[in-house]
């Protein structure tokens, strides 16, 4: 797949995702998300879905189909796709965003440890295939031959003022994260 497009057949990646899932509060999940290449490749930057929150739309599932920004603005998703689907690329207020029943009485929030506000929408008729909408952070990276990425997002659930305010107590609370690099003794 390095020059022409991949076959229509799977094709084996060497590539290891692990998930890691713990409790911050009642209503809030952290999940940790790594990705390391035992591959002799790199593979190039492009948009990723780590993750993509996808909730239902419709019969037989919990219906969740208002998209809400972090100030509770409805996110309007009609740009034509593919396969039933519309899409929308927007900026949230704020670090989160959630799916909610019309009500806002209940639903589940994303956010990323990041704090990234670009996300991207997709909607499903629900009538139809597919009976399913998501939401994904918009970010985009490659990964390296032998190398690791790392990722933590959030899942709240909740009416829109708990997701909200959960929200609010995760991002405020995050501990730092990334590397600290330093010279080499060479230097």
């Amino acid at each position: 797949c390095r020059r022409l497009a991949c076959p229509p057949a799977a094709v084996e990646a060497g590539v290891t995702y692990t998930l890691g899932f713990r409790f911050v509060h009642s209503n809030v999940v952290e999940v940790s998300m790594e990705i390391t290449s035992q591959e002799s490749i790199s593979h190039l930057p492009t948009e990723q879905e780590f993750p993509t929150l996808y909730v239902g739309h419709g019969g037989p599932s919990t219906d969740l189909p208002l998209l809400l920004d972090s100030a509770g603005t409805p996110i309007t998703v009609n740009n034509p796709a593919n396969d039933g689907f519309v899409y929308a690329n927007f900026r949230s207020a704020g670090p989160w965003v959630t799916w909610q029943h019309r009500a806002r009485d209940y639903g589940v929030g994303l956010s990323m440890d990041h704090a990234g506000q670009d996300f991207q929408a997709w909607e499903g008729s629900g009538t139809g295939a597919p009976y399913f909408h998501n939401v994904r952070p918009r970010q985009s990276f490659g990964i390296a031959a032998g190398a690791t990425v790392r990722g933590r997002s959030y899942l709240t659930l909740g009416s829109f003022d708990t997701v909200r305010s959960l929200m609010d107590m995760v991002t405020r609370r995050r501990a730092p994260f990334g590397a600290l690099d330093a010279p080499s003794a060479a230097s």
